[in-house]
């Protein structure tokens, strides 16, 4: 298993646990994507609400670098899936909170700028500097926001 997909497997459990009690009394269903390059990790039904989702796991402080950053691509790929009135959700697990966005309510298009990114892969870290689109999320917008357990 790979960081990526360990991340990703920290993430969903940590989203499983907080769904937990809803799960048992039958108030929500998840199921997870099995796809790992998928940009979608879950759909969740609570209800008659439905919705699509992204999860990350972050090792760091959301108070060090309040001004969240996550590329604008990727939050476009959700929100175009969140067809038949789904609502498309962006879960974050930092070190000392754990925040959700519902993401129909923020305008992705009006928010994305361009940054110069350090460009990754997942063998090799610090390959190059590239441009992206990006966009900026706080605490105040998120729908969810607890300190981290």
């Amino acid at each position: 298993m790979d960081k990526f997909e360990e991340r990703e497997f920290e993430g969903r459990g940590k989203w499983l646990k907080m769904n937990y009690n809803d799960i048992l009394k039958g108030k929500k269903v998840i199921q997870f994507t099995e796809d790992k390059f998928n940009p979608v990790d879950f759909y969740m039904t609570a209800g008659t609400k439905t919705s699509v989702g992204d999860i990350k796991t972050l090792h760091r402080d959301y108070m060090q670098y309040p001004d969240f950053q996550i590329d604008y691509i990727k939050l476009k790929e959700i929100k175009d899936r969140a067809t038949d009135g789904r609502i498309p959700y962006l879960v974050v697990f930092f070190e000392d909170y754990d925040m959700v966005w519902d993401l129909s309510k923020i305008d992705i298009e009006e928010r994305k700028h361009i940054v110069n990114c350090t460009a990754t892969t997942a063998q090799n870290y610090n390959k190059g500097k590239k441009e992206k689109e990006e966009v900026c999320l706080t605490m105040q917008e998120a729908i969810y926001v607890r300190k981290a357990a």
